[in-house]
C-alpha cells in the first residue's frame, strides 16, 4: 500500500521556517517505507521532520530503519501502555548518540531524564507502537479520521547536540529502565505465543 502524499494531514503548530531535510538524513528519507511530509528548521538550530511510515512492516524493516538514523537525531513514538501520571501513555523519544541510544518519556506536564536503551530493544518497541494513533487513547479527544491507518504522523528531530546530557538515568531499577525491560519482555512473550 502506497501513501498518497498529497493528502492533507494535521501538522503540529511549530515555530520555524519550512525547510528541506539536511543532507545527512537523505538515506533515511530515501527509504521507500518513509514518506516525508514536512521539515521545519528549529529557531535555535536543528530541524523537526514529520513523516509517515508504510503499514505492516516487519521487525527487521524497522530495525534497518534505525540504522539510517544519524547521530544527533531522534525518532518519536507513542506507547499507551506507559503508566503516566497525567494522560494515558507516553511519547517516547529514541535518540542516537555516538556510543549509545537513549529513551526519554513524556506526556502533558512531565518528562523523564533520558535512560540508556539497547538498539534492538528500541527498534522492537518502535515496531510495536509505530502505527498507534495517540488521539485514540487520549481522554476527551475523538479519534481522527485517520485513526488506525497509514497517515499517522511521526516526528524526527535532527541536528541535535551529540554530547551526552549531564543527567542520564542509569539506574537499572529506575522507572524508564524498568518500563523498557518489561515492555520488551511483554512484546517478546506475545511474539513467542504467535510463533509457537
Amino acid at each position: 500500500m502506497k501513501v498518497d502524499v498529497t493528502d492533507e494531514y494535521r501538522l503540529c503548530i511549530f515555530p520555524g521556517n519550512d525547510a528541506v531535510p539536511e543532507s545527512y538524513l537523505s538515506d533515511f528519507f530515501r527509504n521507500p517505507i518513509v514518506h516525508h511530509r514536512k521539515t521545519r528548521d528549529w529557531p535555535h538550530g536543528g530541524q523537526r521532520h514529520w513523516f509517515a511510515i508504510e503499514p505492516g512492516l516487519t521487525r527487521q524493516q524497522i530495525r534497518l530503519l534505525f540504522d539510517l538514523v544519524p547521530v544527533g537525531a531522534s525518532l518519536d513514538t507513542y506507547d499507551p501502555t506507559y503508566d503516566s501520571p497525567s494522560e494515558v501513555g507516553a511519547w517516547i523519544t529514541f535518540r542516537r548518540y555516538p556510543d549509545l541510544w537513549t529513551a526519554t518519556f513524556r506526556n502533558h506536564g512531565w518528562s523523564s531524564d533520558p535512560a540508556p536503551v539497547d538498539l534492538e530493544d528500541a527498534a522492537l518497541i518502535y515496531w510495536e507502537t509505530y502505527d498507534i494513533d495517540s488521539d485514540v487513547h487520549m481522554p476527551g479527544r475523538r479519534p481522527t479520521e485517520d485513526a488506525g491507518r497509514i497517515g499517522i504522523e511521526h516526528i524526527s528531530e535532527s541536528g541535535l547536540d551529540t554530547d551526552l546530557p549531564g543527567k542520564i538515568d542509569r539506574d537499572p531499577d529506575g522507572k524508564g529502565a524498568r518500563f523498557l525491560r518489561e515492555r520488551v519482555a511483554s512484546i517478546r512473550k506475545r511474539l513467542e505465543a504467535i510463533d509457537g
